[in-house]
């Protein structure tokens, strides 16, 4: 599976996965698999809530290298066009937002790994996500698609 088919049910529930970068063609949407542990050496993909500048949250991938100085080296955010790095030409216009609106972002994970130095305060990652879920899960997504609809808005779209 590619990181690009996780579906927000598995990131809701607070899922992990280990990535493969196998070339720079990877970078994108490396190869997942669904892991509950994680050594020196692997790069761990967290289920996690992105909290841009103007206060709005969003479903999010934090991509982490577990190795001594290395950390948080890339964010996916859910768009109306799917899971987009946070980085990537076309972010604002899928997330219908200015740069002042997303930067500076906070990411808080779902389930942090256990002996990550970037988190200082799991409980408050994990009770920041929590948190964050209903809000979430009001926005209607469609199950097949990469669609996110909020009711009421024009066309439904967000």
């Amino acid at each position: 599976m590619r990181l690009k088919d996780i579906l927000l049910p598995d990131v809701f529930t607070g899922k992990n996965w280990t990535a493969t970068y196998n070339s720079e063609e990877d970078m994108p949407n490396p190869l997942v698999s669904e892991a509950d542990s994680f050594k020196q050496g692997d790069i761990g993909v967290f289920s996690a809530v992105c909290k841009f500048a103007d206060g709005s949250e969003h479903p999010a991938l934090a991509v982490k290298i577990f190795d001594p100085g290395r950390g948080q080296f890339q964010t996916f955010v859910f768009t109306r066009v799917g899971w987009l790095e946070i980085q990537t030409d076309g972010f604002f216009r899928a997330v219908g937002k200015y740069a002042h609106d997303v930067f500076p972002y906070d990411v808080f994970l779902a389930r942090s790994w256990k002996d990550d130095s970037e988190v200082d305060d799991a409980e408050k990652h994990h009770r920041i996500f929590e948190d964050a879920l209903p809000r979430l899960k009001l926005l209607r997504y469609e199950p097949t698609t990469t669609k996110r609809r909020i009711q009421g808005g024009p066309g439904g779209q967000v």
